[in-house]
């Protein structure tokens, strides 16, 4: 999902991670190992922000992978 809609608003990796404040290394490993990633709050909302998402959705879409990675 992160990284579809990055790749939909024609950002690049450096770009958001620019616009986030945090390396290029952990904007990829939350595109595709979120079930790795434990990001807190702020970057939750900042990544909502840039990436024009609903913070909620952001939030599940980690949940969601964390949960799937549990089982």
């Amino acid at each position: 999902m992160l990284k579809n809609k990055r790749l939909k608003l024609n950002l690049s990796i450096e770009e958001l991670s620019i616009k986030l404040n945090i390396k290029e290394d952990y904007l990829r490993k939350l595109e595709d190992y979120p079930n790795t990633c434990d990001p807190d709050i702020n970057l939750i909302i900042k990544l909502s922000k840039a990436l024009k998402l609903n913070p909620v959705k952001v939030f599940l879409f980690f949940v969601e992978h964390i949960k799937k990675q549990d089982k």
